[in-house]
């Protein structure tokens, strides 16, 4: 599917360290199952707490597994400004094809008032020879005025885009975020990491980065054929189906309960350091298999 993009899940061996080879697994069961877009962060679920060096050394690592035949988008994590600029040097240098994602400047009370001044000299700042996006969340939208935002944006030829991400309690405004994107659609491009909102995002022609479609790429695919057929209220029947199993997940501990759940998908060790009870990996693997209509144990 070309309107979603997987994240890539970072699993930690028992030295604490990145399992390149559980990423494998996970990059191949996407490729067999027809995905091959996919976002790439240092730290997702927890799963990962790296230093600055070893984040470093994990981006280098994870561009060399990645299929030639994907397109993918690496968001960059550092506390760092000058981390930053020396990872976007060096990635610079890599002769493959992809895109970079800079996450926002923060913004304080103290910083409110000259917080365009300063996103303009942090862009300037991190300029790039590749095309990156900007990752940015609800909060500091309801915070700042987009319209500024996007004018502020618009002379960086290299941006391409943004990536909204949800922050409770701060709620994406979809009517306001309507009305920008349809003004800047040619402009810029959009992605959200709200994989709850899925049906939303295809109907605003935003690209979904979900964590779930490593395990239920069926159940995307048929929400996707459902709105391209314009059968919207099956469409949202489906979206509720991944809402319900989305909070079923959560209710266990999304770390946890998603390792599990992949580690019985692609066939490895769950080893994680929390540990589910055997009534709760019942319960995940029947919701599991009813989506999934699984009904040979070969299947999982």
């Amino acid at each position: 599917m070309n309107n979603a993009y997987s994240l890539v899940i970072n699993f930690l061996d028992q030295n604490n360290k990145v399992d390149y080879q559980k990423i494998k697994l996970l990059l191949a069961n996407n490729l067999e199952r027809g995905q091959n877009n996919f976002y790439i962060k240092a730290n997702n679920l927890d799963y990962s707490r790296l230093s600055c060096s070893d984040k470093k050394e994990y981006y280098k690592n994870i561009i060399k597994l990645m299929p030639a035949e994907s397109e993918f988008k690496i968001e960059l994590n550092f506390n760092s400004l000058s981390d930053i600029k020396v990872m976007i040097d060096e990635l610079d240098k890599i002769e493959k094809d992809f895109d970079l994602v800079i996450k926002s400047p923060s913004m304080t009370e103290e910083t409110m008032g000259s917080y365009f001044e300063d996103y303009a000299a942090y862009l300037n700042f991190i300029s790039s020879s590749r095309n990156f996006y900007i990752s940015i969340n609800t909060r500091l939208l309801s915070l700042i005025d987009s319209e500024t935002l996007m004018e502020k944006t618009k002379k960086y030829q290299l941006i391409k885009g943004f990536v909204i991400n949800p922050v409770y309690p701060y709620d994406l405004d979809f009517e306001k975020f309507t009305t920008f994107k349809e003004r800047y659609n040619g402009r810029f491009k959009f992605l959200a990491t709200a994989d709850d909102f899925y049906f939303l995002n295809l109907n605003k022609g935003v690209k979904t980065i979900s964590k779930h479609l490593n395990l239920l790429p069926d159940l995307f695919k048929k929400i996707n054929i459902e709105v391209k057929n314009n059968n919207l209220d099956t469409a949202r029947e489906y979206q509720l189906i991944l809402n319900d199993f989305i909070n079923t997940i959560n209710n266990f501990g999304e770390e946890v309960a998603l390792e599990y759940l992949l580690s019985r998908y692609l066939s490895f060790e769950f080893s994680s350091n929390k540990r589910l009870t055997k009534s709760e990996k019942l319960i995940l693997e029947s919701e599991f298999k009813k989506i999934n209509n699984r009904d040979s144990a070969n299947d999982f």
